[in-house]
């Protein structure tokens, strides 16, 4: 009797034993699946605001694109618009010979053959007038100076074609550099053009910059190059030769700048 009793004793503490593990076992598995629901919902949720995103962009780059579709293409320019650029043409070289102060009211008239009323009905002033000259005059220098070498492909080669082109061609406006001759007038004596001065003389030298940037960038020059220094020294070098030719009336100072300067972007490549 008491071995009987003995033995269901133990196969009850058998069975509870099993009821707690089982109990026990249950209660982590609710605990994973709720652990589980929570990252699933996050990932959900992680999920649910990428894909608004992304309709987001393409909602945005829709929009922009439709209207850029919708924008009527540039006609013609009018009468007004061609006066106005004519005597911007017929005044440029007289600007950059003559300078701000030495061109008269009669000089403009001269050349555009317009009376003054002619003139300012298409410009404020004649600061307007000399700055927007300003403007034509270092575009087509610019443009004169670009060399037919592609940058991507031999950036070096584009920086020695651009000296070369700076040396042997004459810019097609009468005077010389637009930036030499008229930042030494507008210095202290003309904001307006000084300002426009500094801002071409800022886009040329970042211009050199981002050639030698692209040229770190391909290995064709050492990696400590420094392209905002570099392209300061090669621009001020470039304008002191300048200014020396336009006193001396010979171009040996520009030769021996671009021999220099040739020489200098040849160290950096070693």
């Amino acid at each position: 009797m008491v071995t009987v009793i003995a033995t269901n004793h133990g196969l009850m503490a058998g069975a509870e034993a099993l009821d707690a593990e089982r109990t026990v076992g249950e209660t982590a598995g609710e605990a994973e699946a709720g652990e589980s629901s929570v990252d699933g919902a996050i990932s959900l949720k992680e999920t649910e605001r990428s894909q608004a995103r992304h309709a987001i962009i393409k909602a945005t780059i829709r929009s922009h694109m439709a209207v850029r579709r919708r924008r009527p293409a540039r006609g013609p320019l009018t009468k007004g618009e061609r006066t106005r650029q004519k005597i911007v043409a017929d005044t440029a070289a007289l600007f950059n010979t003559r300078g701000y102060e030495g061109t008269s009211l009669s000089d403009l008239m001269a050349a555009t053959g317009l009376k003054k009323g002619g003139i300012y009905r298409h410009f404020g002033s004649k600061e307007e007038l000399a700055a927007a000259a300003f403007d034509y005059a270092w575009s087509t220098a610019r443009d004169v100076r670009e060399p037919d070498v592609d940058q991507r492909v031999d950036p070096i080669g584009w920086l020695k074609a651009h000296i070369d082109n700076l040396v042997s061609r004459r810019p097609p406006i009468d005077g010389g550099c637009p930036i030499l001759n008229t930042a030494i007038e507008a210095d202290d004596g003309n904001p307006v053009l000084r300002a426009r001065v500094a801002r071409a003389l800022r886009a040329w030298i970042a211009r050199v910059e981002h050639v030698l940037g692209e040229a770190r960038k391909m290995g064709k020059v050492r990696a400590t190059t420094d392209p905002n220094m570099v392209a300061t020294i090669i621009v001020s070098t470039l304008e002191g030769a300048l200014m020396i030719s336009r006193l001396e009336k010979t171009t040996d100072a520009l030769v021996k700048a671009q021999q220099h300067l040739n020489s200098y972007l040849d160290t950096l490549t070693s």
